[in-house]
Parts: structure tokens; C-alpha cells; sequence
């Protein structure tokens, strides 16, 4: 066992082993209790001693020792009183450049660490006019702004440093002011006036913002409108200036009734004429087929509207040919003729698809004495014992004879009487006669026409022997039961009418001339075109009346002139 001493001993001689803090190599004691051996310096004590060796290990300090005994001599000294050293702080490659130079420092004792850098020269942040480089780049008075003057336009620029000297700046003459955004007169305002300033424009908008007055808005001369949109009134102006007057009003657009009839009673609340009110939606129009009230009278479709034209009715013959209607409030082809009894007139009367089948009107009595047959859509007369029809160019009766060559033609081929152009002469004379008068009582002779035609012009031939005209009471009637009085009570107490005609283009009448007995051309005492426009076919009577006793006579002879179309 070592005691305690002798542990300690070898405990710092074995640390000194390690660290070198001891000045001896000291060996551990013989456990014999003899001598350890030589020591350092110093002699060997007694066993279980130790040699006087190096100083203790203490805590380093800067002393060029290495006093805490780890192999390192002062470990944590930057310097050491009175060490001095070069420095420089500024940016690399700018040390020895122009104004800049390395300073020097010096070791503090008290810390053991170099103090800051003193009589060093940095670049400066900006250069100096003075020649020099002052930050170091190489160049001398670079850097240096140039000098600004004047206001505006006006406003120059000039070197701040010419060769280390300050420079000079000179500021630009004002001009006149224009809309650029710039102060051109230098007057420490902008655009405050140009030459179009407050000219009138258009300004490119609509309605009441179309007008403006010219301006400078941000260094550019701009239309502005003299009136900027508002709300739309019932005004006649596009307030809004969206492109349409008056819409968009407050209380406008609801529906309402205008009080008027058909299509312009419907309405709504709008803007009209500077009036707000209901007005109609579809304003009054002529009529169309529609069913609708468009002429807002109260009627619908009146006057057949669009229709009266022309049309196809689809069906056969007559029936095929119709006329435009607006019934029920459409367009529709109504029929002219419905059927009817066949005819001989060259059309499908009966709508069959046939025409004049079965020869309508054939086999009857002509007026010529024949029978009529139907050809091409006419009738003709065939087997004629008379020439009726006298302007035909045909000798009807075959006596050799044609129109007024023929005596049977012959009153209607007088100087006196004429058919006008595209009119039909028949002449007829009756066939029933003599008929004698006697005393108060009337006579009655026909003759019929079986030509369909339409009365234009009338003459009347006639022979009576009677032994006193003024007896005599001679009326014509018509097969429309029509009735004129030729010649009543004339003619005294004379006798006869011989071959006298009656023609309302003769200048004298019975009752003027007043003479018997009567046998030149008169006038009837009633116009025979009364029967103008009547039909022709049919018959017609011849009345003679004898109105007073003692005298009496005969009918023998009385023929018709009769112009048709």
C-alpha cells in the first residue's frame, strides 16, 4: 500500500509524464520501500518521495510559458505585449489605390488581442471633385453626379467636375405652353394652357355627352363633354348617353289598356313626345286578313282586306276560278260560280270537268223559225225560215239573201237606225197578225226572241187600218213586263198607220203632227230605251186598243229593229 503522500506524488508524476509540466523523469517507488531512483534537478528523497522536479501546473496566462501543462504555450493569446502588426479593412485590390493605404495595429496587454487598425485609409463612398481617387477604382472625380437647374422645360444638366474643378449649369429658355405634360414656360405649372384649350369638340359619345370642350388631360388634348351622363327623362334627349332617347325612365314599361280599340288597345307605360302615359304597343295600320282590329276602328277584316285578287279554287270547270275572301281572318279562295245547269256557252256550267255535254239548249224555236243547236260554245239556229239576225254576214234564212239585202232586215237597215260597233242587229216581225180591233176592246200580238243578249237600242214598224186613229190606244211591252206608250188618242178623225215607224231618234210624234194618216218615221210618246239594258230575249206584246164605239179596223203588220250586246 502507498500512502497517501506518496500517491499524490505519483499522481503528478504521472501527469508530467503526459503534459511535460514536470522538469525530471520520476519513476514510481519500489514497493520494497527502497530508493525510487534519481530524480530531476533535485536528489531522490526517501522511499515513497518524490523529487523537487518543475513549478506546479496553474492556469495559462500570456507569458510564453505553457503553465497549465497541455503541450501548448499560451493557448488563446492573439498577441503579446508590445507585438504590432499591418492591417487593412477596405475591399480586396483597392489597398494602395488611389487615397487608400494599410494601417497597424497594436497588441492590448490587458486582453492579449490586436486593437483596431489605425492610420488606415478607406475608400470614401463618393468622390470629391479634387482630382483625386478618393473611392479607390482607379479613376479620379468619377462618380460625381452632374449638375441639374432650371424648372420644367427649362430644366439642364452640366458637368459637376471638369479636371478637379467644379463645373457650371446653365438652365433652357422657357416656350409657349402645349398640352404635353410638360411645364414649357417654366413656370412651375403644367399644361395650364395651350393653343385648342376650351375649343368646342365632339367628344365621341352619344346623346347629350356628344358636345364637349377640348382639354389637356395627362400631357394629351382630349374632347371632354361638356354634359356627363344623368339618369334618362321623358325629355327627347339621350340623357344617359347610351345611344337611345328617353328609355330607360323610372316607371316606364309596365303594361296598361290605352282605351282604343282592336291592336292599339293593348299598351304599355312609355315615353312619348315628352309625356310619359300609356301608349298602344302596335299603333294603328291598314287592314290585313288576320282576324285582328288592325285599323283599331272597331271592326276586324272589314273591306275583305287583301283579298279581290284572283285564284284557283282547286275544283273543275266554272267552279275552278275564284276570287281571294279574308273570312275567319285567313285568306281564302271562294268560287265565282257554283254549279249550275249546263249551258251552251263554251264552259263546264255543272263543274264536271265537262263541257256543254249533252248540247245544252239545243232543239229550241229560234227566232228565225229554225232550231237552235250547240256548237263551239253557241248557239246556232238551223233550219231558219226568216233573216233575224241581220249584221252576222250569213244568209240564215237561205233564201240567197244576206243581212240587208234580205227586205226581212229591212227597218233595221234604214239611214235612220244603227248598231253601234260590236253590237248584234235583229229584226223580227210577228207572225200572229192580221188581228182585228173592234170597238172597246185591245188587241194583243208577240213575237219572241230566243237570243240571250242585253238591249242597247229599240225601233218600232207598224200597219194598222183603222177608220179613226184617235180611237187608237198602241203600247209596246217588254218581256220585263215593261210598258211604253207608242201613240195614244192622236190622229182626229183620220185614218191608218201605214207602215209607220216608231224611233226615238225621229224629231216628230203623232201627237204633234196630229194628222192621219201616220206614215212616216215619229217619235214614241214614252222613249223606247226605257228597255235599254234589259234582256231582249223573250217575248214581247203589241197592244191596240180601241177606247170608242162606231169605228173599228185591223192589226196587220208590226215588226221589231232591236240592237243587242
Amino acid at each position: 500500500m502507498f500512502s497517501i503522500k506518496t500517491q499524490l506524488v505519483c499522481a503528478c508524476f504521472a501527469v508530467a509524464l503526459v503534459v511535460g509540466g514536470c522538469a525530471a523523469e520520476v519513476k514510481p517507488p519500489d514497493p520494497t520501500g527502497g530508493s525510487a531512483g534519481s530524480g530531476g534537478s533535485g536528489g531522490g528523497g526517501t522511499a515513497g518521495e518524490g523529487g523537487t522536479g518543475g513549478a506546479p501546473c496553474t492556469d495559462e496566462v500570456c507569458d510564453g510559458k505553457d503553465n497549465n501543462c497541455d503541450g501548448v504555450v499560451d493557448e488563446g493569446c492573439d498577441c503579446l505585449e508590445g507585438d504590432t502588426e499591418p492591417c487593412y479593412e477596405g475591399p480586396e485590390g483597392t489597398q494602395g489605390v488611389g487615397s487608400c493605404k494599410a494601417g497597424t495595429r497594436t497588441c492590448d496587454a490587458a486582453i492579449n488581442k490586436f486593437g483596431p487598425c489605425e492610420g488606415q485609409v478607406l475608400p470614401a463612398e463618393s468622390e470629391k471633385c479634387d482630382g483625386l481617387d478618393e473611392n479607390c477604382n482607379g479613376q479620379t472625380d468619377d462618380g460625381i453626379p452632374d449638375l441639374m437647374c432650371g424648372i420644367g422645360a427649362c430644366m439642364a444638366t452640366g458637368l459637376a467636375c471638369v479636371n478637379g474643378t467644379a463645373g457650371t449649369c446653365v438652365p433652357l429658355s422657357p416656350t409657349l405652353e402645349i398640352c404635353d405634360g410638360v411645364d414649357n414656360d417654366c413656370d412651375q405649372l403644367t399644361d395650364e394652357s395651350f393653343p385648342e384649350a376650351n375649343m368646342a369638340c365632339d367628344s365621341g359619345l352619344l346623346g347629350v355627352c356628344k358636345n364637349g370642350l377640348m382639354q389637356c388631360t395627362g400631357g394629351t388634348t382630349v374632347c371632354m363633354p361638356s354634359q356627363m351622363p344623368s339618369p334618362e327623362l321623358c325629355d327627347g334627349l339621350d340623357n344617359d348617353c347610351n345611344g337611345t332617347t328617353d328609355d330607360n325612365i323610372p316607371g316606364t314599361g309596365g303594361d296598361c289598356s290605352t282605351g282604343a280599340a282592336g291592336v292599339c288597345g293593348p299598351g304599355m307605360i312609355m315615353c312619348q313626345g315628352g309625356l310619359v302615359d300609356c301608349f298602344s304597343l302596335v299603333p294603328a295600320s291598314p287592314e290585313v286578313c288576320d282576324g285582328l282590329d288592325n285599323d283599331c276602328d272597331g271592326a276586324a277584316d272589314e273591306a275583305n282586306p287583301e283579298g279581290g285578287g284572283m285564284c284557283n279554287t282547286g275544283q273543275l270547270g266554272a267552279c275552278g276560278v275564284g276570287t281571294l275572301n279574308c273570312l275567319s281572318g285567313s285568306l281564302q279562295c271562294t268560287p265565282n260560280a257554283s254549279a249550275q245547269t249546263e249551258v251552251c256557252d263554251g264552259v263546264d256550267n255543272n263543274c264536271d270537268g265537262q263541257v256543254d255535254e249533252g248540247s245544252p239548249g239545243a232543239g229550241q224555236a229560234c227566232s228565225c223559225g229554225g232550231t237552235s243547236v250547240c256548237q263551239l260554245g253557241k248557239l246556232f239556229c238551223q233550219g231558219c225560215t226568216k233573216e233575224v239576225d241581220c249584221n252576222n254576214g250569213i244568209d240564215d234564212d237561205g233564201d240567197g239573201a244576206i243581212d240587208c239585202a234580205d227586205s226581212q232586215c229591212a227597218l233595221g237597215c234604214s239611214p235612220s237606225f244603227s248598231c253601234a260597233m260590236g253590237e248584234k242587229l235583229l229584226v223580227l216581225s210577228a207572225t200572229d197578225v192580221p188581228k182585228a180591233i173592234s170597238d172597246n176592246t185591245t188587241v194583243a200580238s208577240v213575237m219572241s226572241f230566243s237570243e240571250t243578249a242585253v238591249v242597247k237600242k229599240v225601233a218600232l214598224q207598224l200597219n194598222i187600218n183603222h177608220t179613226w186613229d184617235s180611237d187608237l190606244d198602241i203600247s209596246l211591252k217588254s218581256p220585263a213586263n215593261t210598258t211604253v206608250d207608242i201613240s195614244s188618242d192622236n190622229g182626229g178623225a183620220g185614218a191608218n198607220y201605214q207602215s209607220t215607224i216608231f224611233d226615238d231618234a225621229c224629231s216628230s210624234n203623232p201627237a204633234a203632227s196630229g194628222t192621219a194618216p201616220f206614215n212616216g218615221c215619229y217619235s214614241p210618246e214614252q222613249p223606247l230605251s226605257t228597255y235599254v239594258n234589259q234582256s231582249v230575249k223573250g217575248t214581247w206584246t203589241l197592244q191596240v186598243g180601241d177606247d170608242a164605239g162606231g169605228d173599228t179596223g185591223s192589226l196587220t203588220a208590226w215588226t221589231l229593229a232591236v240592237c243587242v250586246q
